[in-house]
């Protein structure tokens, strides 16, 4: 069973920046001890709370195995149905019995769950180190969606986001597509019951239909990317973008592999970004 593409990456990024966020902690009393004149408080005290931040990352490489797992579970699934191995739409799950569409509800949410969990405490970190100061210092955690990322997606929404980005165009242009399905895909499990805007996520209730999505799920995430450019995804060439015949577990496959992607360069670049301005401002 292949995993989704890139979670055990992103779980070795994070443990990455912890390790060098953790570095700077100890080195920074040292560092700056031997500075005349003393660097301002406000500087020192920016310093050391982004060091600080090792501590936010301290779960997530071990999230992010389970995150792995529920994928596996959920691609299992997925296989078992469409190679007609669960007999009569029933499921056992661990002893207990259940319907094929509630054994997928279980396994869908405990994915995406897990994988906003992990997405969402990255993002913390990168706009915490490297966002400019309405997303750095803002009381609120920053998130993927609206601080990090914020030119996609419909213009109410774009209208709607009062955060400044700091990525910059052609890079959110390149991951736009994913991130912002992503994104739809997450709040209609998490938050609207496997509804989009009023329709049914999949195309039918029993084991037969599997995770194929319905049309008027389709059309509304086509919506929800708006006008975005699917051609500057780094995905576009590869067979069976951008809806892979529909089946919602490649779908994930794939654009959450290009999220994970996104988020591990911007973890490691703000991490680095902050260990050159150190060094180069104590040297």
């Amino acid at each position: 069973m292949s995993s989704v593409t890139g979670t055990d990456d992103l779980g070795q990024q994070a443990e990455w920046a912890r390790s060098e966020l953790q570095v700077i902690a100890r080195e920074l009393q040292s560092l700056l001890g031997g500075c005349s004149p003393p660097f301002p408080d406000a500087l020192r005290k920016r310093w050391e709370s982004c060091a600080l931040l090792h501590v936010s990352l301290g779960a997530i490489p071990e999230l992010a195995k389970v995150r792995t797992k529920a994928f596996d579970v959920l691609a299992l699934l997925r296989d078992h149905a469409r190679n007609g191995e669960l007999m009569e739409d029933r499921v056992d799950w661990l002893g207990t019995e259940l319907s094929f569409r509630e054994a997928r509800y279980l396994a869908t949410a405990a994915y995406i769950t897990a994988t906003w969990a992990v997405y969402d405490s990255i993002s913390c970190v990168v706009g915490r180190l490297a966002g400019p100061p309405r997303v750095a210092n803002a009381r609120w955690n920053p998130k993927l969606w609206g601080d990090i990322l914020t030119s996609a997606g419909p213009e109410k929404e774009r209208e709607a986001k009062q955060t400044a980005h700091f990525v910059d165009e052609a890079t959110e242009l390149a991951f736009a597509w994913p991130a912002t399905v992503a994104y739809k895909l997450r709040n209609c499990v998490v938050h609207d019951g496997h509804q989009i805007d009023g329709h049914d996520l999949f195309s039918g209730c029993d084991v037969r239909t599997g995770f194929v999505l319905s049309d008027r799920a389709l059309e509304e995430l086509e919506k929800a990317v708006g006008s975005v450019d699917q051609t500057q995804c780094r995905l576009y060439s590869c067979q069976g973008y951008p809806w892979y015949s529909k089946d919602l577990v490649e779908i994930l496959r794939a654009y959450h592999g290009e999220v994970d992607f996104l988020l591990g360069r911007l973890l490691r670049w703000s991490v680095e970004s902050l260990q050159s301005h150190i060094r180069v401002f104590t040297t």
